[in-house]
């Protein structure tokens, strides 16, 4: 069983020789929790959630994406606009060199995926290899992409006469 599970912790109660972790979990997840027998030891990793952003924060960023989109005449494709905001940002890339027909499972993993164009090197059938810039997206971002990506965001918005006032501020 592998279970992972976001919670407080309440109470540690110091015994003679071991002591007892009392944890408040959602309510929810205790299910999880009935079929482990009290006699069976179990390993726990304990580790610090980090501040996430919100889905206010998150819905604010894609209504100014959605406007600038708008205002750079590519309605109704906000994506096309995401990328060029995130290749600004200029968040660190990955980059892989496959074949061709490779790109599509790419973009199934990555936000966003620039053929960089066809190398001198063949895979076994002979076919050429291409070179593909890979990015994550905002969900993935530390905290300084983060800060790098609004930055862009609001340039891009600026640029494109988006009036960002209007959205709640993150």
């Amino acid at each position: 069983m592998k279970l992972s599970v976001n919670g407080y912790v309440k109470t540690v109660v110091e015994g003679d020789v071991s002591s007892t972790l009392i944890v408040e979990i959602p309510r929810y997840m205790s299910k999880h929790f009935y079929d482990i027998s009290e006699e069976k030891k179990l390993n726990f990793y304990i580790t610090e959630v980090k501040k996430r952003r919100t889905l206010a924060q998150n819905d604010t960023a894609w209504g100014i994406m959605r406007d600038i989109a708008r205002n750079m005449d590519l309605v109704p494709d906000v994506e096309d606009a995401y990328r060029q905001i995130l290749t600004h940002a200029n968040i660190k890339s990955n980059f892989v060199m496959t074949v061709p027909e490779a790109k599509k499972e790419l973009e199934k993993v990555f936000r966003v995926v620039i053929d960089h164009g066809e190398r001198d090197i063949e895979a076994k059938d002979g076919t050429k290899l291409h070179t593909y810039e890979c990015l994550v997206g905002m969900s993935k971002f530390d905290r300084q992409e983060m800060s790098r990506f609004i930055e862009s965001l609001l340039y891009f918005a600026e640029m494109y006469d988006v009036d960002t006032t209007r959205y709640e501020r993150w």
